[in-house]
């Protein structure tokens, strides 16, 4: 109990990761992980991987405390007798390659990403990558947004030819309303009142330019 198999096609990329407990901790599990994940090499010469726990009955360990271990068997599968070979120990942040996974041509990476030995029982998480697959892909940019056009402004309704030179014409757009403008004025008033002479006020309602002012007298 509390094996796993690592058996990945070959045809893809992929990532997986496992957490391990050490072999003194096989029944204090309550999440049931792996104590040992058998890794297929494709033939009979398989690899073994664990959490070498040093606690309880695995306390007097002559090395590797505390990290991930990485065994290969010559021959059999592991399910018969055969030496062995430790290939790799692994504190945390380290990684071990296996070249031609498989046959493939292509790499499988085992990283020892976490240990955790405050814990209980004490873990430790190994990721393993094949064939450089992409563990964070991109997020996809958002769609940018197309600004709302503005809307259209129709154009002052003009009335050229009402004899009002309105401020949104001019004596180029409405010669008939702006041309040059005469303001003739008269009294017939006589004596000392028309002697003070004629007082009047211009309001404009749009800018001007006055260019000449004449007055004449006529009796």
């Amino acid at each position: 109990g509390n094996v796993d198999v690592y058996n990945p096609s070959t045809a893809q990329p992929s990532f997986t990761t496992k957490t391990f407990v050490g072999i003194a901790d096989y029944q204090n599990n309550p999440q049931n992980h792996p104590v040992t994940m058998k890794i297929e090499s494709g033939g009979s010469s398989d690899y073994f991987m664990g959490f070498n726990r040093a606690t309880g009955v695995n306390i007097d360990n002559d090395e590797a405390d505390d990290e991930v271990t990485i065994v290969q068997v010559n021959g059999s599968n592991g399910l018969d007798y055969s030496q062995s070979y430790l290939r790799a120990t692994l504190r945390q942040g380290e990684t071990y390659r296996i070249s031609n996974y498989k046959g493939s041509g292509k790499n499988l990476l085992i990283t020892a990403e976490t240990i955790n030995i405050n814990a209980n029982p004490g873990f430790a998480v190994v990721s393993l990558n094949f064939d450089n697959a992409n563990v964070n892909p991109p997020t996809p940019q958002p769609t940018p947004l197309r600004p709302t056009p503005l809307p259209t402004t129709s154009a002052p309704t003009r009335a050229c030819g009402n004899d009002v030179c309105l401020a949104t014409e001019n004596d180029v757009t409405c010669p008939a309303d702006c041309a040059d403008v005469e303001l003739r004025t008269w009294s017939n008033d006589v004596g000392a009142r028309a002697a003070e002479g004629i007082m009047f006020t211009v309001q404009a309602k749009r800018p001007l330019a006055i260019t000449g002012i004449s007055s004449f007298t006529q009796t």
